[in-house]
C-alpha cells in the first residue's frame, strides 16, 4: 500500500518517537517505510503541513 499523508501521522504509524496502540497493531503485519518527502510546492494549493509517501509492505510471515 502506498499512502500520501501528513508526516506526523506517518511517524505515529511507525511508532516514532514512541509506540502507540495504532503502531503496535500495524507492525506485526506490515513493514513501514517513508519512501519520499514531498515539498509543499509539489501540490496546488500548497498544504499547510509536511507530506510524505508512506509505503506499507505486508510481511510474508506475520510476527504473531
Amino acid at each position: 500500500v502506498w499512502l500520501v499523508m501528513e508526516k506526523g501521522v506517518a511517524h505515529r504509524f511507525k511508532g516514532e518517537p514512541r509506540e502507540s496502540l495504532l503502531s503496535l497493531l500495524i507492525k506485526p503485519w506490515f513493514e513501514l517505510e517513508v519512501a519520499y518527502h514531498f515539498r509543499r510546492e509539489d501540490f496546488h494549493p500548497a498544504p499547510s503541513v509536511d507530506t510524505v509517501l508512506l509505503h506499507l509492505r505486508r510481511k510474508p510471515l506475520p510476527d504473531v
